[in-house]
């Protein structure tokens, strides 16, 4: 899938990553093409591969 991801404070970039796994109780959130989306930085789950990555 793609991901619009906040790489480094200031850059955003999309990129492809693995499709997560929704866990029991979670919801999955489609978009389309061209919807606008909101970047909520400060919130981490800590269990995903982007929050591993970065050590959160």
């Amino acid at each position: 899938m793609r991901a619009a991801l906040l790489a480094a404070p200031g850059w955003l970039g999309v990129k492809d990553v693995p499709t997560p796994i929704c866990p029991e109780g979670g919801v999955v959130v489609e978009f389309k093409e061209g919807d606008r989306v909101q970047v909520a930085p400060g919130l981490r789950c800590g269990k995903c591969f982007a929050c591993k990555k970065t050590g959160s």
